[in-house]
């Protein structure tokens, strides 16, 4: 991994009060986590997560990888779930001692599959693995996106794998909240309460549903219903609205939080956009950006962190901090 110089670049944002100039000293680092075919990295709590999607049994490669700011190899492991033969990471997740939690599904040799998180310490070692579910088929549960609140509580919005239109699925919570033991400690989020004839939180190429620590609060936007929702450390609603998504821009790729700004990374295939929530409105605020910036890869208090094309196969990360 190497660390290049210091760029400068700007992000302009319009809000409803204005429009704020954001600018930004970031250093550019590269490596196996932009390679082409992986899945997008992360950036969570100063580490760029990467892993690989789709890892068989006889494959004894590492598939998550953790980078720190300064480019340097923080966690280099295989993650496997007993008596599997193929796990599929769909997210991962830092928490605030350098560990990453990865969400995922396992299948075994006979077709069954469970849901699981698993957290991975900083020496690489797979410390803990959860089942997200009951071995009672009925009550299946799959991971699709994981975040790790301030409390060090795991979090994870997902879905019954059979829920689908014409499908009969009992009602279920489709939030879920861990204690750092692996400990099941609340559900909430009724499947009934979307009005959303599939799973709102599956990424059906609309990119689902995005889950964000924010504040004391936990936050997810569904791009199928378009709904903001925060609930508090329990697990309750506290707020919920729906913010319309941009014309033109379908798909959700990619949403942090930065102090109490919130960006989104909205696209169709032939634009890519980041945008501001904006509660009073409940608009997303479109910004305007350096059109090298190509995707979000997080945030946290420092500012946003954002993927670059400067260089076809390079890999290019810049941390916007808004100024104001």
């Amino acid at each position: 991994m190497k660390m290049y110089s210091l760029l400068v670049l700007f992000l302009v944002l319009r809000s409803s009060h204005g429009e704020i100039a954001v600018s930004s000293t970031g250093r550019v680092i590269e490596g196996e986590a932009f390679q082409s075919g992986t899945p997008m990295p992360k950036w969570d709590r100063g580490l760029l997560l990467h892993r690989r999607y789709e890892t068989r049994s006889a494959d004894m490669s590492p598939n998550l990888f953790a980078y720190r700011g300064n480019g340097t190899n923080a966690i280099r492991t295989r993650v496997w779930i007993p008596d599997a033969t193929i796990v599929y990471l769909r997210d991962l997740a830092a928490d605030r001692d350098g560990n990453v939690v990865v969400a995922g599904v396992a299948i075994s040799g006979s077709g069954q599959r469970v849901g699981f998180w698993s957290r991975i310490k900083t020496d690489g070692k797979q410390e803990i693995i959860v089942r997200t579910a009951p071995r009672d088929p009925t009550q299946a549960f799959d991971p699709e996106r994981v975040a790790v609140a301030g409390d060090g509580k795991v979090w994870i919005v997902g879905s019954h794998p059979t829920d689908a239109p014409g499908q009969k699925v009992p009602d279920h919570d489709i939030v879920h909240q861990y204690s750092p033991d692996g400990k099941l400690v609340a559900t909430s989020l009724l499947r009934s309460s979307f009005n959303c004839p599939s799973q709102p939180a599956v990424d059906r190429g609309d990119g689902g549903a995005m889950l964000v620590p924010n504040g004391t609060l936990m936050s997810i936007y569904f791009a199928r219903t378009s709904e903001w929702i925060d609930l508090d450390p329990r697990g309750s609603v506290v707020a919920r609205f729906v913010v319309p998504l941009p014309d033109g821009t379908p798909n959700l790729r990619g949403m942090a939080a930065a102090g109490e700004m919130i960006v989104a990374n909205l696209s169709s295939p032939t634009k890519i956009g980041f945008y501001v929530l904006d509660r009073r409105t409940r608009q997303w605020q479109a910004a305007r950006s350096d059109s090298d910036f190509s995707a979000l890869l997080g945030a946290d208090e420092n500012g946003v962190l954002l993927r670059t094309r400067s260089r076809p196969g390079a890999t290019f990360v810049t941390l916007l901090t808004q100024h104001h």
